[in-house]
């Protein structure tokens, strides 16, 4: 049964006690008025009876004047800082004990208030220290800079908001490959410790035991524990060992001295873990971010520097990115290109093939294209492209163009040398094939011409046709062997020949 409790039950039993004893002297006069008595003896009864009830109201009037109003404002005292309302103070009423009860309860009214506010002023002040502490490290976090730096003000910031620690300790980074811890950052650690811990090995000591079972560790041996392998430095002294992590992966730790005049709280531990895993998660957001900046160099670079022309378009077929390669090609500036059309630069037939392409009806693949540049020459392209996808929606292509002009121009070069060399060993056979046949015909023509112009003037002109036709013929072989270009007619609509007429 609470206090105010029993204080209620005890005035109800007053109550009832007062009311019996109230009944009992009633029923004094009461019985005198039954019982046969002379008249003097009733009325004195009466008298009596009539004194005991005016006392009984005075008696009660005191009671409750100076008791009951007293307890009530008690009660309600208790009832009111039980609330929480701890600057209520009781009215003061009465004389002796109970005045001295009501200021006795007013003092430790005030006395609760006062502990309570410097109790709450003390929480507020450690919880808002400690949020210092995250929005230091967090304010840290979000701003530019190598890791180095990162960590190192990340250790400033805890070192300024953490009183109960010593502002010196360290963080180490795992590796990559996972098997030793390396010394990144640290402050107030003599130098010749620092170079001495600049690496520790995987499981080796406490920093290695922590980086190794991502556990935090308070260890108030210091350099005694037992887990301590290394070195051991001047004097006693504390050791906490924070993982930082992210994703339950150990990404480094942080070793840190409390100081001797002070123990760590659970609700230091509990920030310092929070801290933990904000560096952990920072760590690995920034070599993330150093890995994608990477990649992106070295795909700037390939894309930029690259001999092929590359570019990308859009579903219309806009340009959107260019690389040097396709100002160098085009004559166009790079700002210039932005925004304007591949369709603009195709001869007619190559645009009709790009539009299929673009609209989806040719599949991508290597294809051939007639480019028109900015002087108004023409070139030959091979155009390779790749569809561009975001969120797993078609965006453009991915194109890869090389300029096949001078390829073109060596591969007719050498055909017309093939050509050519075709053309001397035809020459070279028929010389050898044809030339000495044919000068036994041209000498017994000239032999039967000289023998008939006398004779038959018909025949005559008729051997005069054949000497012609076949000094023609022993002409046209020599061009084959002396031919040193390859002219071609048209014989045909669309059917060429060589020529060999006589310049």
């Amino acid at each position: 049964m609470t206090a105010e409790k029993k204080i209620a039950h005890t005035m109800k039993i007053r109550k009832k006690i007062i009311l019996l004893v109230g009944l009992g002297i009633l029923l004094v006069p009461a019985a005198a008025v039954f019982v046969p008595r002379d008249s003097t003896m009733t009325i004195k009864l009466l008298f009596f009876a009539l004194m005991s009830v005016a006392f009984l109201l005075l008696f009660n009037w005191y009671l409750r004047r100076n008791v009951s109003a007293p307890l009530s404002e008690l009660l309600k005292g208790v009832e009111e800082i039980s609330r929480g309302k701890l600057d209520y103070q009781v009215p003061v009423r009465g004389t002796g004990e109970f005045e001295l009860l009501a200021e006795r309860f007013n003092e430790l009214a005030r006395r609760i208030d006062q502990s309570s506010s410097a109790e709450l002023e003390r929480k507020l002040f450690d919880r808002t220290r400690k949020l210092a502490a995250l929005d230091a490290v967090a304010l840290t976090l979000s701003r530019a800079g190598n890791l180095e730096e990162i960590l190192d003000t990340s250790l400033t910031g805890i070192f300024d908001s953490l009183a109960s620690l010593e502002p010196r300790g360290g963080i180490f980074l795992c590796e990559p490959g996972g098997e030793k811890l390396r010394l990144t950052a640290q402050q107030g650690l003599a130098p010749e410790f620092a170079q001495r811990e600049a690496t520790v090995r995987m499981g080796e000591c406490l920093c290695g035991k922590v980086a190794q079972t991502g556990e935090m560790l308070l260890s108030e041996q210091g350099c005694n524990d037992p887990y301590h392998t290394r070195e051991k430095d001047a004097g006693p002294h504390a050791h906490v060992i924070v993982p930082l992590k992210s994703r339950g992966v150990v990404l480094g730790v942080m070793f840190l001295y409390p100081r001797s005049d002070g123990a760590l709280k659970p609700s230091d531990l509990q920030l310092l873990e929070m801290i933990g895993a904000q560096l952990g998660l920072a760590i690995e957001n920034f070599r993330f971010y150093t890995e994608v900046k990477e990649a992106s160099q070295r795909f700037s670079d390939l894309f930029e520097n690259s001999r092929d022309v590359l570019f990308t378009v859009d579903n219309e077929g806009r340009l959107t990115s260019v690389n040097k390669a396709a100002e160098l090609f085009t004559g166009y500036s790079r700002a210039e290109l932005i925004g304007k059309n591949v369709l603009d630069f195709l001869a007619h037939e190559s645009a009709q093939t790009a539009i299929r392409l673009l609209s989806g009806i040719t599949p991508p693949r290597i294809l051939e294209f007639d480019v028109v540049k900015r002087d108004g020459s023409r070139a030959v392209v091979d155009v390779s492209a790749r569809r561009l996808l975001k969120d797993r929606v078609a965006a453009g292509y991915q194109v890869s163009v090389r300029d096949m002009t001078e390829q073109k121009e060596l591969q007719e070069m050498l055909v017309k040398a093939e050509r050519l060399g075709a053309i001397g060993q035809v020459g070279i056979a028929m010389r050898h094939e044809i030339n000495n046949p044919l000068t036994t015909i041209i000498g017994n023509v000239e032999l039967l011409l000289e023998r008939s112009r006398e004779k038959d003037a018909e025949t005559a002109e008729r051997l005069e046709v054949v000497l012609n036709n076949a000094l023609r013929i022993a002409e046209i072989i020599k061009r084959l062997e002396e031919l040193k270009q390859d002219k071609v007619v048209e014989y045909l609509k669309g059917v060429k020949m060589t020529d060999l007429k006589s310049e």
